[in-house]
């Protein structure tokens, strides 16, 4: 905890110091900590929880309108919403088999 607010300050101070050297001399510079690009990462990461999720609706959605016929015999929609599932279990099955064996991975 102690280390995180370290951080956020001399990020804060740095971000203080570019702004006025780069209205001065036209020139910035960029401090970057480990700190900062975590939570830069796990932002974009959260925001593109919601775009997965809708990609994966379409996906079914896309599936069953093209594989359905209009008699159900001869209809394959359970096919296509099958077959995004095991898409999605293999994504899953894949990374925790990864930590499993101890590869480490983070949210980007």
């Amino acid at each position: 905890p102690q280390s995180r607010y370290f951080e956020i300050q001399i990020a804060d101070d740095s971000e203080h110091r570019r702004k006025a050297d780069e209205a001065a001399h036209g020139v910035g510079v960029y401090i970057r900590t480990t700190g900062q690009e975590d939570e830069e990462s796990n932002a974009a990461v959260n925001a593109d929880i919601s775009n997965l999720a809708m990609g994966y609706l379409m996906m079914v959605i896309y599936a069953s309108f093209i594989l359905s016929r209009s008699r159900p015999k001869y209809s394959h929609s359970l096919l296509g919403i099958v077959s995004v599932i095991s898409v999605g279990l293999s994504t899953f099955s894949a990374y925790g088999f990864c930590w499993f064996i101890g590869i480490k991975f983070n949210s980007v």
